[in-house]
């Protein structure tokens, strides 16, 4: 299954649908709206447009007018422009608000703005605005005490939008990238299928067009990225699915896996234990304590990176040599 049709088995975002049901509202009070295109605009089979024609009639009332076509209804439009209240809280507004600073924070201004711009719309909806301005006014200076510290590697907004963009239509894009050994920049044809976000660097993932390193997918830091041009040049893209390609790391970094286990302090047991360091990962309690965690999988580098803010609570049980992998790694990374 190609990387552009395989799609994360979870449910859209109560925002998401609220804002395409808005869009469809919108949509069917200037003309006819056919079934088929409720299903388009939500995103759902046939059942759900029934049962959102139904809400509609209740919400509407005679202001949902029908389109007949051999006594069958074939299209909808809402008569008026009076949209009723929507079941959005103040407290929904401000959620909206820190997911927006959270996107700013990790690199993501183009999809941060497109939440203000909901937020906006949202706001403006709510039963009683006014007050509901006045509430916000009071608690959005509260919110901005939620603040996530730490680096941020600035990374060009149009870097990340030329990237979504090429690997939502399926097309080449031209890097202009500075080689971190080397110090030299080069420009490279690339078939983009993913970014990668870690909390030190982001990535994107990507294939030289020509074949060059054998068809490998490679990681591009996207700081390193000077420029990324579109093209119109389609590819078609090999079998990817990103949960499957990292499955065996650590963090971002990719390595041949291997068994690990650690061992943390009782001390540190109880914060260790609400941590998930892999997705497969085994959790042990051991009887005067501690707590032993093992899982498989490669990223030496990364792996030490987040043992060293353990101190002296963990013990590194497999592999015995970690640590000499460990300094291998970090003199490697800067050859």
């Amino acid at each position: 299954m190609t990387a552009q049709r395989k799609k994360a088995k979870t449910g859209d975002g109560s925002y998401i649908r609220i804002m395409r049901l808005l869009n469809l509202i919108l949509k069917m009070q200037n003309r006819f709206v056919t079934k088929k295109e409720i299903c388009e605009e939500l995103r759902r089979d046939k059942r759900t447009a029934e049962r959102t024609v139904a809400r509609l009639e209740e919400m509407f009332g005679t202001n949902l007018e029908r389109s007949e076509s051999a006594g069958e209804c074939v299209a909808w439009r809402i008569v008026g422009r009076k949209l009723p209240p929507l079941p959005v809280a103040t407290d929904d507004i401000l959620l909206l608000n820190r997911l927006s600073d959270f996107l700013y924070q990790n690199n993501q201004e183009s999809d941060a703005e497109r939440l203000k711009r909901i937020r906006e719309q949202l706001s403006h909806a709510l039963e009683n605005a006014a007050r509901a301005e006045v509430e916000l006014e009071l608690l959005e200076p509260a919110e901005k005490n939620i603040f996530r510290p730490g680096l941020k590697v600035e990374i060009k907004p149009d870097v990340v939008w030329n990237i979504r963009s090429a690997i939502k239509n399926q097309t080449l894009i031209e890097v202009e990238y500075r080689n971190k050994k080397s110090g030299k920049t080069n420009v490279n044809t690339l078939e983009p299928y993913g970014i990668l976000y870690n909390d030190r660097s982001q990535y994107l993932l990507a294939r030289h067009c020509d074949g060059y390193f054998g068809d490998d997918i490679h990681h591009f830091l996207l700081s390193n990225i000077i420029s990324v041009t579109p093209t119109d040049r389609q590819f078609k893209a090999m079998d990817f699915d990103l949960a499957e390609y990292m499955k065996d790391s650590f963090g971002v970094y990719r390595e041949k896996p291997y068994d690990v286990e650690w061992k943390f302090s009782a001390k540190a047991a109880p914060e260790a234990d609400a941590f998930v360091f892999h997705p497969d990962q085994k959790k042990i309690k051991n009887p005067d304590g501690s707590l032993t965690v093992k899982f498989r999988a490669g990223g030496t580098l990364e792996m030490a990176w987040h043992l060293y803010t353990w101190g002296d609570q963990v013990e590194v049980v497999k592999p015995a040599d970690f640590w000499d992998r460990a300094k291998k790694a970090e003199e490697k990374r800067w050859k």
